[in-house]
C-alpha cells in the first residue's frame, strides 16, 4: 500500500473514532486564506506541512512562492535578510477575509529590504511606489496576476530613479542612458549641483564659476545638452577689451578663478618677449588707459627710447642696447665697447693691470650690494652709473692686513707692498724687510719661503705679526720637547744655536753644573748626549737630567773590577788624563814614608787574572811586614 496513503487512513481512523466537535478541530484549525483556499481538505495538508512534524516546512512554502525563492538564492530583498521560518511572520487558518502579510508600515524597517528610504522617500507613502503599474519583475507579475493581488504585493519593483519617476523628468530625452542619481539625491529634486560633477561634461566650474546659479548658463527651461563652452558664448557683453583680440577666446590670457589680471597670457608670444627687469614691470607701466580704453595692441617698442629717456643727452648715441641689456640698467651689454670711453679722463682714474679686464658694474653697480673684500665709498649714487671714490686703494678695497701696517713708512696703503697687474705678487724685498720689520733676515732664514713663517689665518691673507719667538716655527722641529722651555712654556732656540745653521751651536757647557775640562771638552756632544726615541718616535737628544758621576759613562771602562765600589773615580784620576797624576798614599792606611816612599807602585799592586782578563790589585792587600818580606823578597 502507498506510504502516504496508509498514514491518510490512520489519519482518518482517528479522526472518525473522535467526537463532532473535537473531529473538526482535529481536521483544520479553521479555513485558509482566500490566495490557499484551492488547499483546503484533508488530501491538502502535505501541500504545506510534513507529517509527524510540527509547523510549516518553508521550502514547501517557496515551491509555490518561486519569486520569493529566486529573490532568496540571489540574496536580495528583505526575504533574503530575515528568518527562514515563513510562519513567523505569515499565518494561515484565520479566514477567507485574513491577510497573511502584515506589518506596520510605521515601525518598518525598508533598509532590511537593501533599499534604505532617505529624503523625500521617507515622507512618501508606501502605495506610493509600490504600485501594479510599477512592478517591472516579470515573475512576479506571473505569479501574482492570476490571484488579482497585484494592488497588494510589495515585490518586483526596481529600483533605479527612472522606473518611478520617467513621467517626472523635465529633461526629456536629454540624459537618456543616465540615472537621475548622476546629478539628483532623494533629498529633492532641485540642487543637482550638489551632487552633480560638472567636471564630468568636459567643462570643470572653477572659480566664480563653481558659485554661479545653474540657470544663468542653462536658462530656466534647462538646457544641459549641446551648449557651447567658449567663454564669448557668456561673456561676450563683459569683455573690456573692445575691438582687441578679435577672433582669440578670453582663456587665452584669463582663468576663470578672476578676471582681472591674466595668469595664461604669455609675452613671450608676442613680437616683444619680456626679458630681465621687462619681466617685473606692471602691464599698467607700458599698456596706457584703463578698462575698456587700456591699450594692448599696437604699443610702440621700436626703440628703447620710446619708454626710457637718454640720461647720456646724446652722447652715446641713441641705442641704448650698445651698453645696456634688459636685465639690468647698471649691467653691461656683451656689445659693449669699453674702448670708446677714455676712463682716466672722465673719471680721472686709469684702467691699468687687473683693473682694466673689470666688468663696469663691479665698481658702477648697486652701492648696497656687498662683495667680498670689498668696501667702497661712493661720492655720488645718482644715475645709472654710481660714482666710487678712488683716492686710495681702501677707498675701495678692505684691509685684509687689518691695519697692522699702519706704523710703517708707507702705511696701510696697498701699494706701498702691491701693484695693479696682480695681487700676489708683493713689492717689499729682502732690503726692506732687514730695514722696516723687527725681524731681519740672517742665516739660513734668507733663504726661507715668505709663506713658511707668513701663514695664512683661518683661510684668510697671512699673518704679517707672527710671534718673533723660534718656537713660532720650529715647534714641530725641535728635538728637545719641553726639555728647555722656560717659566712660560717657551723655549729659546737662540741660546745654543744660531741662524747659519742647527747644528753646531752657541751652547757655553760652562753654565751648567757640569763644566768641560781637560779630556772631556775634546769629547763629541753624542759621546755624553745620545739619541733616544721620544714619546712621539722621533729621535730625540737627551740634555737635561744626565747623571754627572763618571760611573755613568766609564763604567764599562774601569780597570779596577769592583775594588772601588762606592768611590768615584776624581778621588783619584782627574780629567786631563786617566792614569794617575799623583796619587796621595797617606789617604791609605798604609802611609808610605823611609825606603816605601821611593818603591815603584807595581811592586806591590801586581797584575793578577781573572775570567775577565788582567787587573791591578789595589785592595785588599795585607799591611804586615811578612805580607811582603816574609818569603826573602
Amino acid at each position: 500500500m502507498n506510504p502516504r496513503l496508509r498514514s491518510l487512513l490512520v489519519l482518518a481512523a482517528v479522526l472518525v473514532a473522535a467526537a463532532g466537535p473535537a473531529r473538526a478541530q482535529l481536521l483544520s484549525p479553521g479555513p485558509l486564506t482566500s490566495a490557499h483556499a484551492r488547499l483546503e481538505g484533508i488530501r491538502n495538508c502535505d501541500n504545506c506541512h510534513q507529517l509527524r512534524q510540527r509547523g510549516i516546512d518553508p521550502s514547501k512554502c517557496l515551491s509555490c512562492h518561486t519569486p520569493i525563492r529566486d529573490r532568496i538564492a540571489r540574496r536580495t530583498g528583505l526575504h533574503a535578510r530575515v528568518a527562514r521560518d515563513c510562519a513567523t511572520c505569515h499565518r494561515d487558518h484565520a479566514g477567507r477575509n485574513f491577510d497573511p502579510v502584515r506589518f506596520d508600515p510605521r515601525s518598518f524597517d525598508h533598509s532590511r529590504t537593501g533599499f534604505a528610504l532617505v529624503g523625500q522617500h521617507r515622507r512618501t507613502g508606501c502605495r506610493n511606489c509600490h504600485r501594479p503599474d510599477l512592478i517591472a519583475d516579470a515573475a512576479v507579475r506571473r505569479f501574482v496576476s492570476p490571484a488579482g493581488h497585484l494592488d497588494d504585493t510589495f515585490l518586483g519593483l526596481p529600483q533605479a530613479c527612472g522606473s518611478c519617476h520617467r513621467t517626472d523628468s523635465p529633461h526629456g530625452g536629454a540624459f537618456q542612458g543616465r540615472d537621475c542619481d548622476a546629478c539628483h539625491s532623494p533629498e529633492g529634486w532641485e540642487g543637482a549641483e550638489a551632487t552633480f560633477n560638472h567636471a564630468a561634461t568636459g567643462f570643470a566650474l572653477t572659480g566664480p564659476h563653481a558659485r554661479v546659479a545653474c540657470t544663468n548658463c542653462h536658462g530656466e527651461g534647462g538646457r544641459f545638452t549641446g551648449l557651447s563652452s567658449s567663454c564669448r558664448t557668456c561673456h561676450a557683453d563683459d569683455s573690456p577689451h573692445g575691438t582687441q583680440f578679435r577672433g582669440r577666446d578670453c582663456d587665452a590670457c584669463h582663468a576663470p578663478a578672476a578676471w582681472s589680471g591674466a595668469p595664461r597670457f604669455e609675452h613671450s608670444r608676442t613680437d616683444f618677449p619680456l626679458v630681465g627687469a621687462h619681466a617685473h614691470v606692471t602691464c599698467a607701466s607700458c599698456h596706457p588707459g584703463s578698462g575698456a580704453r587700456r591699450q594692448f595692441e599696437g604699443v610702440a617698442h621700436g626703440t628703447c627710447a620710446t619708454c626710457h629717456d637718454d640720461p647720456h643727452d646724446g652722447s652715446f648715441g641713441g641705442d641704448c642696447q650698445t651698453c645696456h641689456t634688459p636685465t639690468g640698467w647698471g649691467q653691461m651689454a656683451r656689445t659693449f665697447d669699453a674702448s670708446r670711453i677714455n676712463h682716466e679722463e672722465l673719471t680721472g682714474f686709469a684702467l691699468v693691470g687687473a683693473h682694466g679686464s673689470l666688468d663696469c658694474a663691479s665698481c658702477h653697480g648697486d652701492p648696497s650690494r656687498p662683495r667680498d673684500g670689498i668696501a667702497m665709498t661712493f661720492v655720488r649714487t645718482d644715475g645709472a652709473f654710481p660714482a666710487p671714490a678712488h683716492e686710495t686703494c681702501q677707498s675701495c678695497h678692505a684691509d685684509p692686513h687689518d691695519g697692522i701696517f699702519s706704523d710703517n713708512p708707507g702705511g696701510s696703503e696697498c701699494a706701498s707692498c702691491h701693484g695693479q697687474e696682480t695681487f700676489t705678487v708683493s713689492a717689499f724685498d729682502l732690503t726692506r724687510h732687514q730695514a722696516e720689520t723687527r725681524f731681519p733676515l740672517t742665516g739660513a732664514h734668507v733663504a726661507t719661503p715668505c709663506t713658511a713663517c707668513h701663514r695664512s689665518r683661518d683661510d684668510g691673507p697671512p699673518d704679517f705679526a707672527p710671534s718673533t719667538a723660534c718656537a713660532t716655527c720650529h715647534t714641530d722641529g725641535n728635538p728637545h720637547g719641553d726639555t728647555f722651555a722656560e717659566a712660560d712654556g717657551t723655549t729659546n732656540c737662540g741660546t745654543c744655536h744660531a741662524t747659519e745653521g742647527w747644528a753646531g751651536g752657541l751652547f757655553d757647557h760652562s753654565t751648567t753644573r757640569f763644566p768641560l775640562t781637560g779630556a772631556h771638552t775634546a769629547v763629541d756632544c753624542e759621546g755624553c748626549h745620545a739619541r733616544e726615541t721620544g714619546p712621539d718616535g722621533r729621535p730625540v737628544r737627551r740634555f737635561a737630567g744626565l747623571d754627572t758621576a763618571c760611573a755613568t759613562c766609564h763604567a764599562d771602562t774601569s780597570p779596577h773590577r769592583d775594588q772601588f765600589d762606592g768611590r768615584a773615580c776624581d778621588t783619584c784620576h782627574d780629567t786631563a788624563a786617566f792614569t794617575l797624576a799623583g796619587f796621595d798614599h797617606t789617604r791609605t792606611r798604609f802611609p808610605l814614608d823611609g825606603a816605601h816612599a821611593a818603591v815603584a807602585c807595581a811592586s806591590c799592586h801586581r797584575t793578577e787574572e781573572d775570567a775577565a782578563g788582567s787587573f791591578v790589585r789595589f785592595r785588599p792587600l795585607g799591611t804586615a811586614c811578612a805580607d811582603c818580606h816574609g818569603s826573602g823578597r
